[in-house]
C-alpha cells in the first residue's frame, strides 16, 4: 500500500502503516525531490520500520519543441480551480519541457536519488508522444541494466 503523503504529519502518519510513498513534484527538481525522500526515510527510521520505503514521485512532461506551450495549456485547463495569475506565475517552471536525452537524464537523477518508480504525466493526447516517451523508457531501463550488473 502506498501514501500519497507530502506535509510532514502526512509522511509521518504513512511511515506507520504503508509500504511507500507517492509524491508529486511541480518542478520537478532533483534537489527538492531528493530533500523529499529524505524526510520519508527519517520517518521511517522514527516509526521504527525495518523495511526501507518505495519511494515514488511524479511530473507532469511534455516532450520536444513546443513542449513548454503544451505543458501551459494543459496547465492552464488542468489548475482552472486556482487564480490565473497563479497559473501564469507557474507555468514558466511547472513540468518538464525538453529533449527525450533531457528526460533520460533526468530519470537517472531521479533514480540516484533513491527513486523507486517515476510517474510520468502526459500533457497531450498525441500518440506521438508515446512513442517518444518509450524511446526514452528503452535507454532508461538499459542504462540500469548495465548499472546494476556493474559495467
Amino acid at each position: 500500500l502506498l501514501a500519497g503523503a507530502m506535509g510532514a504529519r502526512a509522511i509521518d502518519a504513512a511511515a506507520t502503516w504503508a509500504d511507500g510513498v507517492v509524491g508529486f513534484s511541480f518542478g520537478p527538481d532533483v534537489a527538492e525531490v531528493a530533500q523529499y525522500f529524505q524526510r520519508v526515510r527519517e520517518a521511517w527510521q522514527r516509526a521504527g520500520r525495518s523495511t526501507a520505503p518505495r519511494l515514488i514521485v511524479g511530473f507532469w512532461y511534455a516532450l520536444g519543441d513546443g513542449g513548454r506551450d503544451q505543458l501551459a495549456r494543459h496547465l492552464r485547463r488542468h489548475l482552472n480551480w486556482l487564480d490565473a495569475a497563479a497559473i501564469e506565475q507557474l507555468l514558466p517552471t511547472t513540468g518538464f519541457a525538453g529533449s527525450q536525452t533531457e528526460l533520460l537524464q533526468l530519470l537517472c537523477a531521479l533514480a540516484a536519488v533513491g527513486a523507486d518508480e517515476v510517474i510520468l504525466t502526459p500533457t497531450t493526447l498525441d500518440e506521438s508522444d508515446i512513442s517518444q516517451l518509450t524511446a526514452v523508457s528503452e535507454a532508461f531501463r538499459s542504462i540500469h541494466r548495465q548499472t546494476a550488473k556493474g559495467v
